[in-house]
């Protein structure tokens, strides 16, 4: 069931994927936060691993206590047998922490927490869309310009490719955007190795990108009313 070959992904595996990428990548981004002893230095050598973008088997990590047991865990009737094609379950979670590893490195704080909801603002990751839009803040406050584009523009590449190896160039272009923000934009990798999954799939990724776009111009409306609200009490001081 987890090997899927048709032209829609499966919801169910999507949902594992989601799973295991936020257990894995918070239990290296805790590994990397420690700042101190084995374990961390095991995680920054994980993570310069991960940044190389090579397909990853775990014995082949025999010295890396993280990356050896990266797929303890797994869940061959949810997510596929390792040992079959083909593996789009797999491919997504192992693009989602490489691609963590882009977004943390040299950050002081974790640029991976789980999503909880449009109205929750407490210690929350964003969805793609939304850290898409959060970005595009940061580049009008630090660009002096009045447009999204240059996001908008990656994000549109991304919804024009075919092939998975262009959307992962294109959703990299933006994280490594995000690293270099003045502050973390949080992201929610789970929800992100949910999206990758289905993005190998014609016919599912069409949902993916609507849920891009409606994440992006909901956090962008909340924004606009939350100024507004500002700027209406500051004029009746």
């Amino acid at each position: 069931m987890a090997h899927t070959t048709g032209t829609y992904g499966s919801d169910a595996v999507a949902r594992a994927v989601a799973r295991y990428t936020d257990a894995k990548v918070g239990e290296l981004q805790s590994l990397y936060l420690s700042r101190a002893g084995a374990t961390y230095h095991d995680a920054l050598a994980a993570l310069a691993t991960l940044r190389k973008g090579e397909v990853l088997s775990p014995w082949m990590q025999v010295g890396n206590m993280f990356l050896a047991t990266l797929f303890d865990g797994w869940d061959e009737t949810q997510l596929g047998a390792l040992d079959r094609e083909p593996q789009q379950a797999a491919t997504a979670f192992q693009t989602a922490l490489q691609l963590y590893a882009i977004h943390q490195r040299s950050k002081g704080e974790g640029a991976h927490a789980p999503w909880r909801g449009t109205d929750d603002t407490d210690g929350k990751g964003n969805r793609f869309g939304a850290a898409c839009y959060e970005l595009a803040e940061f580049n009008k406050r630090t660009r002096t310009t009045d447009t999204d584009d240059a996001v908008t523009r990656r994000m549109a590449v991304v919804d024009s490719v075919s092939d998975f190896p262009g959307m992962v160039r294109g959703i990299r272009s933006l994280i490594t955007m995000m690293r270099g923000a003045d502050r973390t934009i949080v992201l929610d990798y789970g929800s992100l190795a949910s999206d990758l999954y289905l993005m190998q799939f014609p016919g599912s990724k069409p949902r993916v990108m609507q849920r891009w776009a409606g994440d992006y111009y909901h956090a962008k409306r909340s924004d606009e009313v939350a100024r507004n609200r500002t700027k209406t009490k500051k004029n009746q001081v």
